[in-house]
């Protein structure tokens, strides 16, 4: 079966600096390396993540076209104040502009795709333009649910931030809905997106796949450390990322006698944040994969979210251990204690990190069986076998 996609993502998925980078690459990646499918890629850039033509050329075959136009997120405070007297979200509609809605349209004019693929409702919201000009099989690539994180925000929120939360989740809910009822099939990368989708009485075709990765890029490598080293690594302009730090370091780490440091990377992470001597701030590091294979045991501690956390899944194909809260592990298929630990309380995260530093060989016993895990059940070698199957019924 050979088709043509068009993929539209709200942000360039190259360089890969963070998890819903990943996710869109690891799309791109497969259908470039198919012989039986033609690529375009069209691409939102944004101040938080510019388009950048060479990072593309760098990764992708010289066959696949790419497109991009600037857009303005940045929020602004009379436009989100002017949004609550309408009905539509402005997390939206802040990706939505004429020069977009110009671009796409003629692209799908002057190339007759077979699938269009939306990466996120952020993209997904362009449906309405584009239906009319082509006759392809629509499908949104769901990492998450967009009013369920609002919605998160706004039960630890007090005052006015709660019901501005509270707000903004119930005009997304709507416009989520509404765009996920417009898609021919739609593709979750955790089941209980699927059944959250299903719950609000959604007919469109669903499946769940996973994040998958390609395991000849995760090579690990022993640190040799004499105690086990505990770290972090994720977007730290991502709230949930943000809060979970700062909960974890106040409850949980400030009261740890470890003998070794926390160490801390992300994009947005500033090096004068957590000034105190058992935290070391590195930053945006260029390459997360050494980052991750230079410490022992990775700390999740996620309080909201939504959709499955990547980081996690590179962690354990490079054979490290995870200490995460059942949010923060939302999505993966583990076993508690196996391939994975789960702490939810600060007394939990407590018991636990000074378990592991006092056995010093249960971290590295835990980080083999997640390896095994991914290499079973994470492996990009057989997303043929569940992503083409589903396209063929939806044509």
């Amino acid at each position: 079966m050979a088709f043509k996609i068009l993929q539209i993502t709200h942000k360039p998925p190259f360089p890969k600096i963070d998890g819903g980078c990943l996710e869109i690459a690891k799309m791109s990646n497969h259908y470039d390396s198919n012989k039986n499918i033609e690529l375009d890629v069209f691409s939102l850039s944004t101040y938080k993540h510019p388009f950048i033509k060479n990072e593309f050329e760098k990764t992708l075959s010289n066959h696949v076209n790419l497109f991009s136009i600037q857009v303005n997120i940045k929020p602004s405070f009379f436009q989100a104040i002017r949004s609550l007297f309408t009905d539509e979200s402005y997390n939206l509609n802040r990706f939505v502009n004429k020069e977009v809605i110009e671009k796409l349209t003629e692209i799908v004019e002057n190339k007759h795709y077979d699938f269009i693929q939306f990466e996120s409702i952020y993209t997904g919201q362009f449906i309405s333009f584009l239906k009319p000009h082509s006759q392809a099989t629509f499908i949104l690539n769901a990492p998450n649910v967009e009013f369920n994180l609002w919605k998160q925000h706004a039960s630890k929120a007090t005052f006015i931030k709660k019901w501005y939360f509270n707000s903004l989740s119930k005009r997304l809910k709507k416009q989520e809905i509404s765009i996920w009822n417009q898609m021919d099939g739609i593709i979750c990368i955790t089941k209980e997106i699927k059944e959250t989708i299903e719950k609000n009485k959604i007919q469109v075709p669903t499946i769940v796949l996973p994040f998958k990765l390609d395991l000849k890029e995760y090579n690990r490598t022993n640190t040799n450390n004499n105690s086990p080293s505990f770290f972090h690594i994720g977007a730290m302009d991502w709230e949930p990322n943000s809060e979970g730090i700062n909960w974890f370091i106040t409850h949980i780490w400030n009261s740890i006698s470890s003998p070794t440091k926390l160490h801390l990377a992300g994009k947005g992470m500033k090096n004068e944040d957590y000034k105190m001597d058992s935290v070391q701030v590195h930053g945006f590091v260029d390459n997360a994969l050494d980052f991750i294979n230079s410490y022992d045991i990775m700390i999740v501690p996620l309080l909201t979210g939504s959709g499955m956390r990547i980081k996690i899944i590179e962690a354990m194909a490079l054979g490290k251990c995870v200490i995460s809260t059942k949010k923060g592990a939302e999505g993966i298929n583990y076993t508690d204690h196996i391939n994975i630990w789960i702490a939810n309380t600060p007394d939990e995260f407590k018991t636990v990190i000074n378990q592991f530093i006092e056995d010093k060989k249960l971290a590295g016993q835990i980080g083999s069986a997640a390896r095994k895990l991914v290499e079973e059940e994470y492996n990009s070698n057989n997303l043929d076998e569940e992503l083409i199957p589903f396209f063929k019924t939806l044509k």
